[in-house]
C-alpha cells in the first residue's frame, strides 16, 4: 500500500491495472471524506455493476468501497448483475458480498443486456443509478458527486462520466490538449535497473515513422520489434501515434490496443504531476450537432451520425429515462439503444458528459 515514486510508475510494466491501483492507498476509505458532496448527499445513489471478470472488479471494488456512504461517499448500494461469470469469479463475488453489506445481487429478469436495466435493478423513481462496467480502473475523488449533481437535473437524460480511453471522449481530450504525445521506446522494463533510475534521453531510439509516398499524411509508426513491456516516453516533438477521430468505432481508440495504452500513459503522467484539470471540458453534449438524419431507404428511421453513438462504460440515469425503451434492442445492443435511440425517443433530451467526473476505462475487446 505504499506510494510508488513517479519514475517507478511511469516506467513500470503494463498492464495499467497495477499502475492505477498504486496511485492511491485504497485501503484507507477515509480519504474520500470531503465536503464536495454536501449538496447531493441527500439523494439515493445506486451503482449497477456488470459482473463477470473478478480480475477487473478487484480494482473497481476498492473504489466502490471508498465511495460508500459509510466511508464519506454518497453510494448507498452496489448492485451486481452477473453476466458470463466463471466459478472462480463467483467465489470472489461471494467474498465481496460478505465483507460489504451494501453489495448485493438482486434477482433480475429479461434477456441478455436488458437485465442491467430490469425492474429488479432500476426500481426507485427518485434514485440516481450509475451503470458501471467491470473494467473501470480509476475513479477520481469527487467524480461520483460531480456526475450525480448533473444527473439529478430534469433537463438531461443520460449523463456520462469523463471517461479516459473512450471512443468519443478521447477525441475531446485530444482537442483540449489533455492527451500528451507519448511513444513506446525500445528499452524494456525487464532491463531497468533495480532502483528504477533512468535518463529519459536514453529513450531516443523511438519507433520509426513510415509514410506512404503517394498519400500525403498517411503515416504510421513501426511498432514491430517493440519489446513486450516497453517504457513509454514523452515525444512532444514527434507526430502523434495516431489521429484520434470522433467516431463510435474509430481505429484509435476503439480498435487499436496501442492507442488504449497511450490514453492510460497520458493519464498516469498527469496524475503524477497534478495536471488532471487538463481533462476537464466542463459539460460536453454528445449530440450538440444533432443525432443524425432520416434513412433514405427507410423513411422515419434514424440514421445516426458516426459520432452519435457513445460508449456507455460509466454513466448515470434515472428510471424515467428508460420509459418506452425498446426491450428487444436493449437486450442485443444496449449501447445503441441508450446512447442515441432512446435520447431521440425522449424528444432529444440531451445526453452529456461531465468533465469533473474523471474515470478511466481499461480496454475494449482488442
Amino acid at each position: 500500500n505504499s506510494w510508488r515514486k513517479p519514475e517507478d510508475v511511469l516506467r513500470s510494466q503494463w498492464p495499467v491495472v497495477e499502475l492505477l491501483a498504486a496511485l492511491e492507498n485504497l485501503s484507507r476509505p477515509e480519504l474520500v471524506r470531503r465536503p464536495d458532496a454536501d449538496d447531493v448527499s441527500h439523494l439515493k445513489v445506486v451503482a449497477v455493476v456488470v459482473y463477470g471478470r473478478s480480475e477487473r472488479v478487484e480494482i473497481l471494488s476498492r473504489y466502490l468501497v471508498q465511495n460508500l456512504r459509510r466511508n464519506g461517499g454518497i453510494l448507498d448500494e452496489v448492485r451486481f448483475v452477473v453476466y458470463q461469470a466463471a466459478t472462480m469469479d463467483l467465489h470472489f463475488l461471494s467474498g465481496l458480498l460478505a465483507a460489504n453489506p451494501e453489495f448485493r445481487v438482486p434477482s433480475v429478469t429479461g434477456r441478455r443486456l436488458a437485465k442491467f436495466y430490469c425492474p429488479g435493478i432500476v426500481d426507485d423513481p427518485e434514485a440516481i443509478f450509475l451503470k458501471i462496467d467491470d473494467d473501470m480502473v480509476y475513479i477520481a475523488p469527487g467524480a461520483i458527486p460531480a456526475l450525480v449533481r448533473v444527473a439529478r437535473q430534469d433537463n438531461v437524460s443520460l449523463v456520462s462520466a469523463n471517461v479516459v480511453n473512450h471512443a468519443i471522449l478521447s477525441s475531446v481530450h485530444d482537442e483540449y490538449g489533455a492527451v500528451r504525445h507519448m511513444l513506446p521506446g525500445h528499452d524494456c522494463d525487464d532491463d531497468m535497473e533495480s532502483d528504477g533510475a533512468r535518463d529519459p534521453a536514453e529513450d531516443g531510439d523511438l519507433p520509426a515513422l513510415q509514410c506512404v509516398p503517394e498519400e500525403p499524411g498517411n503515416c504510421s509508426y513501426d511498432l514491430a520489434r517493440r519489446c513486450q513491456k516497453p517504457r513509454w516516453v514523452a515525444a512532444e516533438d514527434r507526430p502523434a501515434l495516431a489521429k484520434i477521430r470522433r467516431h463510435a468505432q474509430s481505429a484509435c481508440v476503439w480498435k487499436r490496443w496501442d492507442c488504449g495504452v497511450w490514453m492510460h500513459e497520458s493519464l498516469l503522467s498527469r496524475l503524477w504531476d497534478g495536471t488532471m484539470d487538463a481533462y476537464n471540458f466542463g459539460e460536453y453534449g454528445f449530440h450538440s450537432e444533432g443525432l443524425g438524419g432520416e434513412r433514405p431507404d427507410k423513411p422515419g428511421i434514424l440514421q445516426p451520425f458516426p459520432w452519435s453513438r457513445w460508449s456507455i462504460n460509466f454513466f448515470a440515469f434515472r428510471k424515467w429515462t428508460l420509459e418506452g425503451v425498446d426491450q428487444a434492442n436493449l437486450a442485443e445492443d444496449d449501447e445503441s439503444e441508450l446512447s442515441y435511440l432512446q435520447v431521440h425517443r425522449l424528444g432529444d433530451v440531451p445526453a452529456v458528459a461531465v468533465g469533473l467526473a474523471l474515470v478511466a476505462h481499461l480496454s475494449y475487446s482488442t
